[in-house]
């Protein structure tokens, strides 16, 4: 787990080759932004992977994880991959959406939807 100091928890785990998920757990604060950084950039090195992040617990973002989000998007797709977010909450998946992120990221409501296959 990564994040013990700050109010955010992170767990990545490895689903399937060059597939992952990272959970984002806790609450939003000045460090998460850097610490889901952090956990999020090595995966997108791996040619063709699909990363799926799960902020299930966040009420918000902020512009750093905007930019986090969209800079890991454009990587995955930059090596054939991937992203989908997922958070239940309308409001926070209409920030996502509104803010570009919906433009090189799948942003979904539910852990099935961010799991399945990008529909071209």
């Amino acid at each position: 787990m990564i994040g013990s100091e700050s109010a955010t928890k992170i767990d990545v785990a490895e689903l399937g080759t060059a597939w992952y998920a990272l959970v984002v757990s806790g609450d939003m604060d000045d460090a998460s932004a850097i610490e889901i950084r952090d956990a999020l950039y090595p995966l997108t090195a791996h040619e063709g992977a699909r990363v799926l992040v799960d902020l299930a617990t966040f009420g918000s973002v902020d512009v750093d994880l905007l930019g986090v989000l969209t800079g890991a998007a454009h990587l995955l797709r930059s090596h054939g991959g991937e992203l989908a977010v997922v958070t239940r909450d309308p409001r926070v998946r209409r920030e996502l959406v509104t803010s570009g992120l919906g433009l090189a990221a799948r942003v979904e409501p539910t852990l099935a939807r961010g799991m399945a296959p990008r529909a071209d």
